[in-house]
């Protein structure tokens, strides 16, 4: 009677975890699609306060390697904190990605901030086709109190003047025109203070 039992509860645990095998394999389809069209809504950036950056946050490439935020001090920044189980920062990759081949020759840094280290890491990113410099972060205690948030994928943008303006929640179609214009305008903006203070020495 116990045998029985036992090949009855084999028998429903199996039969279990094939009904959830099938589920989860009819469900992502459906999830990257929804991932998929959130990214595809047009980006329109909020208008938040600007705080100052914190460059001496400690990061370390896939390679194992130190490193911070100070290699893009005067740069404009643009920095997405993501995760590699995270459907949406997948989906909205790519069009980062389109982004920093738009803005090849201009004065413009991209980076991409993983909350979690996997081996397959590199391999994700080439499937997505990502160039870009991509880091994690050793000591989870010691994020930035600028950079701590609750959800990813979170894409920042930092001035050359060290200004983080603008703190974005969620994906986006980071390729759009209207960002590739926001960001030019950025820098337009540091080389006009630029000039002007050359000239008031100069004076």
């Amino acid at each position: 009677m116990r045998l029985k039992s036992v090949a009855i509860f084999s028998g429903g645990f199996v039969a279990g975890i094939a009904f959830m095998i099938v589920l989860f394999a009819a469900v992502m389809p459906a999830l990257n699609r929804y991932a998929q069209g959130k990214v595809e809504e047009n980006l329109e950036p909020p208008i938040l306060p600007t705080a100052d950056a914190d460059f001496e946050w400690k990061l370390t490439g896939l390679d194992g390697s130190e490193a911070s935020l100070e290699q893009f001090r005067g740069i404009t920044t643009v920095m997405t904190i993501w995760n590699p189980d995270c459907a949406n920062c997948l989906a909205e990759l790519p069009y980062l990605q389109i982004l920093s081949d738009k803005m090849r020759d201009e004065n413009v840094a991209f980076v991409g901030v993983s909350t979690r280290q996997k081996d397959n890491m590199q391999e994700i990113l080439d499937e997505k086709g990502v160039s870009f410099p991509v880091y994690t972060y050793p000591d989870k205690d010691a994020i930035p109190e600028i950079y701590r948030v609750n959800a990813v994928p979170f894409t920042f943008v930092i001035s050359p003047q060290g200004k983080v303006v603008l703190r974005y929640r969620g994906a986006a179609r980071w390729d759009d025109d209207s960002f590739v214009l926001y960001l030019r305008e950025l820098n337009l903006m540091a080389t006009s203070e630029l000039d002007t203070k050359e000239t008031a020495t100069e004076q």
